[in-house]
């Protein structure tokens, strides 16, 4: 209903379509993937190598305003940087060190071209900022080595 109000008739089609059992996961999966392409588009035509970026299979949800928005927005930054060779949004720590538990998934994964892994988190409205750099320095030891930088950024 808010989609046609708005006047984005194409997710308030698709929207309708996810009410109905079975048939709404195909739905879902459409207006998901229709969003991440959008905003792979929307980074070609600023001049960003997508190859760098790996998109989760649907935006970051959360009900923070600008969450998703700050993290799209970091990770094109990084993407220009000649020291970054990939960028993750939301994916685990497993696509960089196989079989690693737990899998933890930080808002922004930035690998530097020396291996090195930096870690970003957006925090959400209910997060405590103490708690996720506890979690980022959790992870840091699972990543050994390659454990890079933990940073924390503020919505803008």
């Amino acid at each position: 209903m808010y989609y046609a109000v708005e006047g984005d008739y194409k997710n308030a089609g698709l929207s309708a379509l996810a009410a109905v059992p079975v048939v709404g996961y195909v739905g879902n999966g459409i207006k998901y993937g229709s969003k991440v392409a959008d905003i792979s588009k929307s980074t070609r035509s600023k001049g960003i190598d997508n190859s760098k970026v790996v998109y989760p299979s649907k935006p970051h949800i959360n009900k923070t305003a600008g969450h998703w928005e700050t993290m799209v927005d970091k990770a094109n930054e990084l993407a220009k940087s000649d020291n970054i060779s990939k960028v993750y949004l939301n994916k685990g720590i497993s696509n960089e060190i196989p079989g690693v538990k737990p899998n933890r998934r930080p808002d922004i994964m930035a690998v530097r071209k020396d291996g090195k892994i930096d870690q970003y988190e957006v925090p959400s409205k209910t997060d405590d900022v103490n708690a996720l750099i506890n979690r980022m320095q959790d992870t840091q030891r699972l990543l050994g080595d390659r454990a890079g930088n933990i940073n924390i950024l503020r919505i803008k």
